[in-house]
């Protein structure tokens, strides 16, 4: 490949072609060819003689990657977003410093406007602002995705509202607190450096909890106040709205019932079957709320653990747009001179911001999120399924084929990007492919269901009666089968679990997973069988 300066005159190949038909067949001297096909004598000579065979002629300066290395950290690019770790602009920077210096380049660090010509010759790549994830919800899978969707399928097909959008719900809580920022462009002076906007604060924290259908209904809302309840809150506000408060304005276990017998049920309609998807907080576990959702035909589908960002519809394309509503107009009352919120004027923003936002943005919410219509190809997770892994997808290695370890750490020295067919092989050792994710942690007492859980559509189970413990409390093993198989936890209202370890009331027949209960419960469980003394629930402690 030889560049082209710039101004230099580029002959086509037809005319060499002509030139070299008069040399060859006329019997024209090189030197009168070259008169005849205005081409320089020289050039013309050259070619001939075949100094320029196999020789490609480009413009510009010559390029720092080669048009197959370009592609290979292209697909790098690509397939280190869709791990949930993308690729800065200066890290792009430094692995083509790396892969030219390999090339023997040099060290030399391409510009900015390298990269912006190399964004233009790959446009399948683009400059986004990247939104921070937590590292348990890029660890969801695309197999608790598909479990999800099939358990859904199964569920809707089972109740038959498949088609049936005024049947299907979801519910959920957001928090409002601090300062309430509108996201949209704003018009300031030309060649303004910084664009700044007076926004308005809020004094405390504001829960609200509420309900959408996938034919775009919104339910009343509750709203939970930190502290105490404002005065005049109720005014310009629907009758059919609930307001509470607790200490820092979360959710409870006992608001979360009364919403849903206040502000769910009254709402839904006379038909049932009715399906509920939601999360699954520890406030939407409890028992009552169990009962109350049989006792009205309300069938319960609860999200795998920490995908709610991209299978909650509440949480893909409602409540976001909720808060640039409420936003927005609290900044048109920031202009009448109000620093902060009065807190009994946050119902009347929020009833404004409700009544802006149509139907169809709500029903889009579902839409978004593969619920209604049925889609199970609209959500995708960062990790792929164990049957799209790499190793199936693109062959594995012979069961007697040797692998080459590293001698320090023991380790596969091949990058799997290569047998991928993502990375050139001379690139192996600068294109890696990211560690694998480390499963969070779950504290003590937190329960979340990996896959997708369907509560009233599973078997009823009946919680034998057992004697009580007598002297002290018991810690039995469920691998043991010491306790009846048919117990069902007070606290998850599931039997035995592999790992857990029951725990029995020294006054009543009632049993808990050890995992299941609070840390300070647990320490007084621990106490109980170091000293031998008596452990009671929190149930026969209020008696």
């Amino acid at each position: 490949m030889s560049a082209v300066k710039r101004g230099q005159q580029i002959h086509r190949p037809e005319q060499f072609l002509a030139a070299k038909s008069l040399v060859d067949r006329d019997g024209y001297s090189i030197r009168k060819a070259a008169y005849e096909t205005e081409i320089p004598y020289q050039t013309l000579r050259d070619h001939l003689n075949g100094r320029y065979a196999n020789k490609v002629t480009t413009f510009g300066p010559r390029r720092l990657l080669t048009a197959e290395h370009e592609s290979s950290l292209s697909n790098y690019c690509k397939y280190m977003s869709s791990r949930g770790v993308p690729l800065s602009r200066l890290v792009v920077k430094h692995l083509a410093r790396d892969i030219i210096h390999q090339q023997g380049g040099g060290d030399v660090v391409p510009s900015d406007k390298w990269l912006r010509c190399y964004l233009k010759r790959h446009p399948e790549l683009s400059l986004r602002t990247a939104h921070p994830l937590q590292q348990d919800r890029v660890a969801v899978t695309q197999d608790t995705v598909d479990h999800y969707f099939d358990l859904l399928e199964e569920t809707l097909t089972k109740l038959n509202i498949i088609h049936e959008p005024a049947r299907i719900f979801n519910c959920d809580e957001s928090g409002f607190s601090g300062r309430l920022n509108p996201s949209k462009k704003v018009i300031v002076s030309k060649g303004t450096r910084c664009a700044y906007q007076s926004v308005v604060n809020m004094s405390g924290h504001i829960t609200i909890l509420n309900a959408i259908s996938a034919i775009g209904q919104t339910l009343p809302p509750m709203l939970i106040y930190s502290q105490c309840l404002p005065r005049s809150y109720t005014d310009g506000v629907p009758d059919s709205w609930v307001f509470k408060s607790t200490e820092k304005g979360y959710i409870t276990t006992e608001l979360f019932v009364e919403w849903f017998t206040k502000c769910f049920i009254p709402y839904v309609g006379e038909k049932r079957p009715v399906l509920l998807i939601l999360d699954n907080h520890i406030t939407h576990l409890s028992k009552s709320f169990l009962d109350a959702a049989k006792k009205h035909k309300i069938e319960l589908l609860y999200l795998p653990a920490h995908s709610s960002h991209i299978l909650q519809p509440q949480d893909v394309g409602y409540f976001h747009v909720l808060k640039q509503k409420v936003a927005e107009l609290a900044i048109q009352v920031g202009y009448l001179g109000m620093k902060t919120l009065p807190r009994s004027l946050f119902p009347k923003l929020l009833v404004q911001a409700l009544n802006q936002i149509t139907g169809a943005t709500v029903a889009t919410a579902f839409k978004c999120s593969g619920i209604y219509p049925l889609n199970k190809n609209s959500v995708s997770a960062l990790l792929p399924s164990s049957t799209e892994c790499d190793a199936k997808k693109h062959g594995s290695a012979s069961e007697n084929h040797e692998v080459d370890l590293c001698d320090h750490c023991g380790s596969s020295k091949e990058n799997p990007l290569v047998k991928m067919g993502l990375v050139a092989p001379e690139l192996a050792n600068i294109l890696l492919k990211p560690p694998s994710t480390v499963p969070v942690k779950k504290s003590k007492g937190k329960r979340s269901f990996t896959h997708a859980r369907s509560v009233l559509s599973e078997p009823e189970k009946k919680t034998t009666k057992h004697a009580p413990v007598v002297q002290k409390v018991t810690v039995q093993s469920t691998s043991a089968n010491d306790a009846d198989d048919t117990a069902l936890c007070i606290v998850c209202m599931i039997g035995s679990r592999e790992g857990y370890y029951w725990i029995g009331c020294d006054t009543c027949d009632k049993w808990y997973h050890y995992e299941c209960l609070p840390n300070y419960v647990q320490v007084d469980v621990d106490l109980s069988l170091v000293t031998g003394g008596v452990w009671c629930c929190r149930y026969c402690q209020e008696e």
